[in-house]
């Protein structure tokens, strides 16, 4: 039995030395593992903040760009024809939305539906405008019509959208 008590008190204290050294290890490592968990976040801002800055930046113009008085203005040739006006509008808007859609990656959710439902908003503006002309009618009168039904509006939802954009930008930076 002496001898199992000096066996005992020779492996007690290093077993203790032993549990302490595993410890402090497992702390020392799970300190590092997350000092570069840190740093890698870091390095990917410094990557994402230009990048989602630059998509709001991308769609706070095509939202400008869809406003219907300076997309009329944009795309109105002399002599167009109400159907050859309102092709135009569409088919630019939905170009334009096309060319932006990858950045709906950097906004939220929200921010997205409102810029898409902006984008339908207006088409569906320059389809009502279509619908209330004459079939023969020239395109500046479509152009009028259409500007008409937009101001006409409670609540522009391209402007919406912009200052929501904004707002969020607001947030984040």
């Amino acid at each position: 039995m002496s001898e199992f008590l000096e066996i005992l008190k020779y492996i007690l204290p290093s077993l203790v030395v032993l549990a302490l050294a595993y410890l402090l290890i497992k702390a020392f490592l799970e300190n590092e593992i997350k000092k570069q968990v840190l740093e890698i976040k870091r390095a990917s801002s410094r990557v994402i903040t230009p990048i989602q800055l630059q998509a709001y930046e991308r769609l706070i113009l095509f939202l400008e760009r869809i406003q219907p008085s300076g997309l009329i203005m944009r795309v109105s040739k002399a002599n167009q024809s109400k159907d050859q006006l309102r092709n135009a509008m569409i088919s630019n808007i939905r170009d334009e939305f096309e060319h932006n859609l990858s950045q709906q990656v950097y906004i939220s959710s929200k921010a997205w539906e409102l810029v898409k439902n902006a984008k339908e908003n207006v088409i569906s503006t320059v389809n009502a405008a279509a619908s209330k002309s004459k079939d023969d009618a020239p395109g500046t009168e479509f152009a009028g019509l259409v500007i008409e039904i937009w101001s006409s509006q409670k609540q522009d939802p391209v402007n919406r959208a912009i200052e929501f954009l904004k707002e969020e930008i607001r947030e984040k930076f």
